[in-house]
């Protein structure tokens, strides 16, 4: 994060907001952590040059983890 220009940063606090006021109404929703990662975590991130298949996959799956582990009570931190 600390390489990312500041309006990237920002962003990104206030996307990372939206999708844990969406997963705080997963029981009505049913846009937990996980089905969150699975719908938005590949367009977060993405290889800067076309890669295989294999990588893409090991991309999605640290995004996903991440929504799934994220703090869900406190302010991130950047």
């Amino acid at each position: 994060l600390d390489q990312l220009p500041r309006a990237n940063v920002v962003l990104l606090r206030h996307l990372f907001e939206i999708l844990r006021n969406i997963e705080r109404q997963a029981a009505s929703n049913h846009m937990t952590a996980f089905n969150l990662a699975v719908c938005i975590g590949p367009s977060l991130l993405w290889p800067s040059t076309s890669s295989s298949s294999e990588l893409e996959s090991e991309l999605t799956k640290k995004v996903m983890k991440f929504f799934i582990f994220m703090p869900r009570e406190t302010e991130f931190s950047f």
